[in-house]
């Protein structure tokens, strides 16, 4: 017999001499890849006949302690009565495996059978011919060692082994609460076992019970430190029992049982369920072994562009059809039975009142949609909506008017708050009834029914933060979630978050034209200081001015310079910050030169004005008299609300529009609100809390975007954070100053440079202090809550205590190569900690199943499972109280599990293996979810989710409207349609294209019928032509049936009599670059056949906050040329950033009355500055924290032929030269020596080289430099950065350590 393969336990060791033991593993022959994609689903297992009790037969290797323990707790387990066991001699397992004899057993365990195989090759062949024939297997401990040249068992069991550790403790977190093996186990399963590595994770191919925690995983979110096994290599998802349906038979392995002392009571229950499941005795329903098996859901696309527009959000008609808002205006619904999508209303309609025609720059448009609680006997549709005319909004001094939001942007300080007024408007809360289609008119809303119910005040103009998703709970409540109305920059926001409202420091310059020699004096408040070079650099001037005696030591601070070449800045600030300053004069007198010499000082800036208020989420989020940032909850009057109730609150004389449901976290008193508070609030201190979902219990699942800081900062903050919150009742989540209780960011002085620099932001005290969250209150000392202003009113100054998100991660926690860990207080102190097992931080790896990358916590639900459910398709009993959370930045979904005892976060699983549309269409992922935007479980128990696609505010080719079912083995076929064309000119052929339809069912086949939608007769052709003769708009329908009788039906519309305009960006050119702060001069050239001469007023032009994969509008303006603004602050953004210019047309529709189309063109630009941690695509190398003076971090790890791809295309108009800021990697070269060199290639690793830089030694790995080279490029191309040794240079793995890139030139910015 062969020796014991893994190490294990002494204690063992003198069984072991007699025994010798490998591993089973469960599963499917030929997947090797994480990624691979999961083949079809094998039929299910064939029941089990109905005799009470069943026989097992029990095989082991040999008769040693453990084997005898195993078979005792097995013989306990049959002592109901369910089962008898037949448990020979090692020596006598052969004559139980003839195809008779087998017969007679409804399961085989394989008891830690070992490395060595019990069977011969005739035995072999019988067990797979008895297990194909609806047999049951269940394998324990060292069964996944067994026979690994045996590719069926390699099968059956889904992997092998690949080491065991030593016996230890472990905790072992019980998922499965519903299967017979599992649910009577404790959540947190405490065990002492040997455990088993696997060759690969089987969860996805098969359905994983039980999993063990690794270290250095055993820190919880919530406070708790579970006992994690030393030696794993299988990482966050450690899987330890598992079962599948496989090839007619039912697989169960579990890898404990490799200890005498291990088969213990809650051993013994695992055993008897997992028999019990394996001999097809338990529910079906229940212990379903299908439930997590990728193979068994199918996902229909039930809407495909152009049937979305740019989408926003969804809810369910009772009778399964889906609403669905795009936020230029359209409300849409989707028919997953017909395939068939129309427009029900039209907010952007030219006809409707300037009350209702949507206003959509920035972000603002049409939200919700909500489906009411009573639809089916009053058919009401909420929406939230920004109009473009507001009436009756108040302005800062008092006023209340109509108005109309101007095309322009808002001032970023002004002298008054009324500058600001002109932006003041409203988002809208209405109903409208809902009208379903008749023989003589199509499904629509009825736009006259509106009822105006709520109103939510905002700053306009400005990016970002609407949130806006509606949800009802079974009391009829309303639900609506607000986002904070601030831009993501604020104001010197660094990424980090936005509480600024501190008012303008004074800003004066001094400059000294046509002097060679001499001095000058100024002069503040009457004091005059000792003269001053002419040439004097800012450092003089200021320690000039800070020796006058009116002037304290550090109320002076300078930039620029010097004062001969360009203007000193000086600029006031601590006794001096925020006010009005006396302007400083001058003397020349002494100024000498050839032409006549002069100085000059002026205010650039008066201290004490306002900034503008977006600068300051406080004002909203923390504001207890405001209802943005916030989960408001209502009761909606249910009769008639008349114009005069119109956007009231009925505080019980029966007037109003809503009235205020008890529990809410600021309660009526005596039937009126409390000072200084709006009683609609449920929860408050939210950034962006896209998405809510109530359950039957009244909580509210939360999904809540993050700022953009990549990286904490020490003494300020920490990376951006994005958060799930869990709202069990009314409760403060904290932002803008608190993520939790324990993550607080420091007060922060946004005006006064930090030392040494001319960069503004520092601590505001010293030592630094964090904001208080941690106490019975939270303060909010904003300016805009104390004072008011434009849309705000003042609200209390103590605000409720923080509450605790479930659930918060940042953008690089999980990073393989250099982790941060889960955000922490101890990672951005101002003295470093200890490092934290696991991370390369204080921080722990809390969330260790979660993303790396971009942060966009969207759609958050909770799954209810419902046997009363008629639908034989629903998602299984396993999923019952799961929590979904969808990444939108990563195309990705999550499944939660909260355990019994407080409800915290348990275990996170992958969901529905799923990526963006390319990578799924390139067989990465199973299913499609690019850039998920919201999702809920319908009320047929099928899981619904909308995507945005990839895109910055356009229409995106890649979104999707889809459906989830399970199927297990019953799927219907898969209806794709694409064509070569929508719209055009009458007559109107178009080419259509089934291609990508397909069953996956083995033995199906698929026919096509098409219904163009005009009248014709239906077509069966796969790829049909078909033209159009009359103008007009219709819906072509392809349907897919296959030969079981299932079908699926898909949609498009094409638009008879009205082409599309094309609409062309000129300039600035494709993958120009650029710096945050340019004017960016663009052109565009828009023409249409229909429309003829086109209105260049018509045309508008918005640039967009290019932010990985998602974007901000920012401003816009109307017209074919022009210019736009770029902020400053914007380069703070972290990640993949750069910007959008997009131009957008809608014609005049087409003669008839041919409803109208709009087409976008965007040219995407590059910033100048690459931070190199940033790109997507690499190869070799690592990140590491910085020591370039500062935060944030820089590539290592180039070796040889390792590389970067900047994340382009870059097209270098105006560019001569690139700039590297590099390190030595290890210390003892010369500087000045040569040291490594960077290949600039073109489009590819082996393209064109358009320069080599040829780096040169700078001393030490803490010695940063610049080092600058010519390029030159023609037209627009990817760039990738290629790292060679070079004579003389450095050698290893790591060449140099490399910070940014850099372009040089005036780029295409101004």
């Amino acid at each position: 017999m062969q020796s014991q393969r893994f190490p294990v336990h002494r204690e063992e060791e003198e069984n072991l001499a007699m025994r010798k033991r490998t591993l089973y593993a469960c599963g499917l022959a030929g997947l090797v890849a994480a990624a691979a994609l999961p083949l079809p689903s094998a039929p299910a297992a064939k029941a089990a006949p109905p005799d009470a009790g069943f026989k097992v037969l029990v095989v082991r290797s040999t008769q040693d302690a453990v084997s005898s323990a195993g078979v005792a707790a097995i013989r306990d387990a049959a002592r109901t009565g369910d089962f008898t066991v037949v448990a020979p001699a090692p020596a006598d397992i052969g004559d139980h495996f003839t195809e008779k004899k087998l017969e007679q057993y409804r399961a085989v365990v394989f008891l830690n059978t070992g490395l060595a195989s019990p069977l011969t090759d005739a035995q072999r062949a019988n067990f797979e011919s008895y297990f194909r024939n609806g047999g049951g297997f269940v394998g324990v401990g060292s069964a996944v060692e067994t026979d690994e040249s045996w590719s069926f068992l390699t099968d059956v069991l889904g992997t092998r082994a690949s080491s065991r550790t030593g016996v230890q403790s472990g905790d072992v977190k019980v998922a499965d609460r519903v299967h017979d093996a599992s649910k009577d186990l404790p959540q947190i399963w405490s065990r002492t076992d040997n455990w088993y590595n696997f060759t690969k994770n089987v969860r996805g191919l098969s359905h994983v019970l039980t999993t063990v925690v690794e270290d250095p995983f055993g820190p919880q979110p919530q406070g708790a430190n579970l006992d994690g096994i030393a030696g794993g290599t299988m990482g966050a998802d450690h899987p330890v029992s598992w079962c599948k349906d496989f090839q007619g038979g039912r697989s169960f392995y579990t890898g404990l049982g490799n200890t005498a002392a291990s088969f213990d009571a809650g051993l013994t229950k695992h055993l008897k369920g997992a028999i019990g499941w394996a001999a097809g005795k338990a529910d079906p329903v229940y212990s379903d072994c299908g439930a997590t098996v990728l193979a068994n859901y199918q996902q229909t696309k039930i809407g495909s562009p152009p049937n979305l527009q740019e989408p926003i959000g969804f809810d369910q008609l009772p009778d399964g059809r889906v609403l669905q808002t795009d936020r230029l205006g359209s409300l849409r619904m989707h028919d997953s039975t017909t395939g068939v999508t129309t427009v029900v209303a039209n907010f952007a309609d030219p006809s409707l009142p300037m009350t209702q025609q949507i206003y959509s720059a920035g972000e603002d448009g049409l939200y919700g949609p909500a489906v009411d609680a009573n639809f089916a006997t009053n058919k009401w549709v909420y929406l939230y909506y920004s109009g473009k005319e507001v009436t009756d909004v108040k302005l800062s001094d008092g006023s209340v008017v109509t108005q109309i939001t101007p095309n322009t942007t808002p001032p970023n300080v002004a002298a008054s708050k009324t500058a600001w007024d002109p932006y003041v408007g409203y988002f809208q809360l209405s109903r409208f009834k809902f009208v379903d289609a008749t023989d003589s008119a199509p499904a629509h809303l009825d736009m006259g029914s509106e009822q105006q119910i709520m109103r939510v005040p905002v700053n306009r103009q400005e990016c970002c933060h609407v949130a806006g998703d509606i949800d009802f709970d079974k009391h009829g409540n309303l639900w609506m979630v607000t986002g904070d109305d601030t831009p993501a920059g604020g104001i010197n926001g660094g990424g980090y978050a936005p509480y600024n409202s501190q008012k303008t420091d004074e800003q004066q310059t001094v400059r000294v034209t046509n002097a060679t020699g001499g001095t000058f004096t100024l002069t503040f408040e009457g004091q005059t200081t000792e003269p001053i070079a002419w040439n004097a650099d800012r450092n003089a001037i200021d320690a000039a001015l800070e020796a006058l005696s009116n002037i304290e030591a550090d109320e002076i601070q300078t930039s620029g310079g010097p004062v001969n070449t360009s203007n000193v800045n000086v600029f006031f600030r601590r006794g001096k910050q925020q006010s009005d300053q006396a302007q400083i004069t001058a003397d020349g007198a002494g100024l000498t030169g050839t032409a006549t010499p002069a100085i000059a000082t002026s205010t650039a800036q008066a201290g004490g004005w306002y900034q503008r208020l977006t600068g300051d989420a406080r004002r909203s989020a923390l504001n207890t008299n405001d209802l943005r940032g916030k989960v408001l909850r209502i009761k909606v009057k249910d009769g008639s609300i008349s114009a005069a109730d119109a956007n009231k609150v009925d505080f019980g004389s029966g007037t109003g529009a809503y009235s205020i449901p008890s529990g809410n976290l600021f309660p009526l008193v005596g039937g009126a609100p409390q000072d200084k508070t709006r009683p609609e609030v449920y929860a408050m201190g939210f950034r962006n809390p896209f998405r809510i979902q109530v359950d039957e219990n009244d909580v509210a699942y939360i999904g809540d975007y993050s700022p953009d800081a990549q990286t904490p900062q020490r003494s300020r903050g920490p990376s951006g954070t994005g958060r799930y919150e869990i709202v069990r009742k009314p409760s403060n989540y904290g932002w803008p100053t608190c993520y939790k209780r324990d993550l607080a960011h420091y007060e922060w002085n946004f005006h006064e440079f930090a030392p040494g620099t001319t960069t503004a932001g520092t601590p505001l005290n010293n030592p630094p202090q964090k904001f208080d969250c941690d106490g019975p209150t939270q303060r909010n000392d904003s300016l805009w809550n104390i004072e008011g202003g434009p849309t705000v009113e003042p609200g209390l100054r103590d605000v409720p205590p923080v509450t605790d998100p479930d659930i918060w991660y940042s953008y690089r926690d999980n990073n393989t190569t250099t982790p941060l860990g889960t955000p922490c207080e101890a990672y951005y102190a101002p003295t470093p900690g200890p490092i934290a097992p696991g991370s390369t931080t204080e921080c722990p790896r809390l969330f260790p199943e979660l993303f790396t990358g971009g942060v966009g916590p969207h759609g958050v639900t909770k799954y209810h499972y419902d046997p009363a459910n008629p639908n034989p398709n629903k998602f299984p009993p396993y999923y019952d109280d799961s929590v979904i959370i969808s990444e939108w930045t990563q195309d990705t979904l999550r499944e939660v599990k909260l355990d019994n005892q407080n409800n915290q976060i348990q275990k996170i699983n992958n969901f529905l293996d799923c990526g963006s549309r390319a990578n799924a269409g390139a067989g990465r992922f199973r299913f499609e979810c690019d850039n998920p935007m919201d999702m809920q479980f319908g009320s047929d128990g099928a899981f619904y989710m909308l995507t945005y696609g990839n895109g910055f505010n356009v229409i995106s080719p890649d979104a999707g409207m889809y459906k989830w079912e399970y199927v297990k083995g019953k799927r219907a076929p898969k209806a794709v349609l694409t064509t070569d064309r929508t719209d055009g000119s009458t007559p109107l052929t178009v080419n259509f294209s089934s291609a990508g339809s397909l069953d996956e069912d083995p033995g199906d086949s698929i026919r096509y019928e098409w219904n163009f939608g005009d009248g014709s007769a239906i077509e069966t052709d796969p790829n049909p032509t078909h033209t159009y003769t009359q103008s007009g708009r219709y819906t072509a329908v392809l349907t897919v049936l296959d030969s079981s009788g299932k079908q699926t039906s898909t949609s498009t519309v094409i638009t008879v009599g009205n082409t599309s305009p094309t609409v062309v960006v000129n300039t600035p050119v494709e993958g120009g670059t650029f710096v945050f702060g340019d004017d960016i001069p663009f052109s565009v050239t828009v023409t249409d056949p229909e429309d003829g001469t086109v209105n260049c007023s018509e045309v508008q032009v918005t640039f967009v906050l290019g932010h990985d994969a998602h974007g901000h509008a920012e401003e816009s303006v109307n017209g074919c040329s022009g210019v736009l603004h770029t902020v400053a602050d914007d380069v703070s953004h972290g990640g993949n950033v750069s910007g959008v210019v997009q131009a957008r047309y809608t014609d005049h529709g087409g003669p008839g009355g041919v409803p109208q189309l709009t087409t976008t063109g965007q040219h995407q630009i590059r910033q100048k500055h690459q931070e190199v941690e940033f790109v997507v695509n690499q190869s070799g190398t690592n990140t590491a924290s910085n020591t370039d003076g500062g935060a944030g971090v820089h590539r290592g790890s180039l070796g040889s032929g390792d590389w970067l791809q900047l994340n382009g295309p870059f097209n270098l108009t105006n560019i001569d030269s690139i700039t590297f800021r590099v390190a030595d990697a290890a210390t003892g070269r010369t500087p000045g020596s040569p040291l490594a060199a960077i290949e600039v290639r073109q489009d590819s690793l082996t393209g064109p080289i358009v320069t080599t830089a040829n780096l040169v030694s700078t001393g030490g790995t803490g010695t940063w430099t610049s080092q600058t080279f010519p390029v030159s490029m023609s037209g627009t191309h990817e760039l990738f950065l290629v790292f060679r040794p070079v004579t003389g240079g450095a050698t290893g793995g790591n060449l140099f350590n490399l910070n940014w890139a850099e372009f040089v030139g005036t780029g295409i910015g101004s």
